[in-house]
């Protein structure tokens, strides 16, 4: 049996939340030309995003490459942020899925660091890119929740 590989928890940490911010907000509206590979496409239905944030979660977490688990997060994230800016305005989704985004990378950053790093400061990778992939969802989720409550209070 081999050794699983590992990556550096800021390595790790820096490619899922990367991509996931970039993926949420560059693919919320493909329409603009910011989400590649093919620019300015005319937004698909909400299935296919669930589906490439599935098929990438597999993937990711088989793998152990923690962008793409980023990327599958991000997919999901697109979707219900550009539904929470119709829904609830800007100003609310940009403030609920910042929060959210904030409080759960922390979380989970914290979580990863201290059950997983080894005295190199390494995590394996599998496990890094499985919980980074399920952290951006709940983030993508909790951001709507959040969007609802700061639109309900404003």
């Amino acid at each position: 049996m081999t050794q699983d590989r590992r990556i550096s928890h800021a390595r790790a940490a820096t490619l899922a939340w990367g991509a996931y911010v970039f993926y949420t907000v560059a693919c919320a509206w493909p329409d603009a030309g910011w989400c590649p590979p093919l620019p300015a496409f005319p937004m698909p239905p909400g299935w296919v995003f669930v589906a490439l944030c599935l098929g990438a979660g597999l993937l990711a977490s088989r793998k152990g490459w923690t962008m793409i688990a980023g990327y599958g997060a991000g997919c999901l994230g697109a979707i219900l942020l550009r539904g929470t800016v119709a829904d609830d305005g800007a100003f609310a989704a940009a403030v609920g899925f910042a929060v959210a985004f904030v409080v759960v990378a922390g979380a989970m950053l914290k979580f990863l660091g201290d059950v997983y790093m080894g005295e190199d400061g390494e995590v394996p990778a599998r496990e890094a890119a499985t919980l980074l992939w399920l952290a951006g969802c709940l983030a993508a989720g909790g951001g709507v929740v959040l969007a609802d409550v700061v639109s309900w209070l404003t």
